[in-house]
């Protein structure tokens, strides 16, 4: 089978199929640990590095969610594709995915090894200061020692 690759992804392609790893996953409930769920966010990965960022809306993470696990290669198809949010961005990109009531994830039982198992962009040292009050990009740590 061929996949698209995320950089191809485009809002009128709607029988796209990927196969990703998903890199992150996590549980938005806004700024309130204890508010009720607004979405599942996760990261997505495939064979080439490229990333992107994908929700499944809350009324659809008790049936969607469960079939996402972090470190896991899926196939993910009957998804949509949309221009990403303004104010938070983890990853570079203005594409962003969304899952549907008709979002399909198969796992893919024997994956390839090619994924990469971070995604990460570097920012210069000297322009740390002037990322820190700007919301276009999220800053996170990674310390390795």
């Amino acid at each position: 089978m061929e996949y698209t690759l995320l950089t191809d992804l485009e809002p009128h392609k709607k029988h796209a199929t990927i196969q990703v790893c998903v890199t992150r996953k996590w549980l938005f409930r806004g700024a309130n640990d204890n508010a009720p769920l607004q979405h599942v966010d996760m990261i997505l990965s495939d064979q080439k590095g490229n990333a992107i960022y994908a929700e499944i809306p809350a009324n659809l993470a008790n049936q969607k969610a469960p079939d996402i696990e972090e470190g896991r290669i899926n196939n993910i198809s009957r998804f949509r594709v949309c221009t990403t949010k303004n104010g938070f961005k983890v990853v570079d990109g203005d594409k962003m995915i969304q899952f549907t009531f008709y979002t399909i994830v198969k796992r893919v039982i024997n994956p390839p090894t090619v994924f990469p198992r971070y995604i990460y962009r570097l920012t210069p040292f000297d322009q740390i200061e002037s990322n820190i009050q700007t919301k276009p990009n999220f800053l996170g740590m990674f310390l390795v020692s």
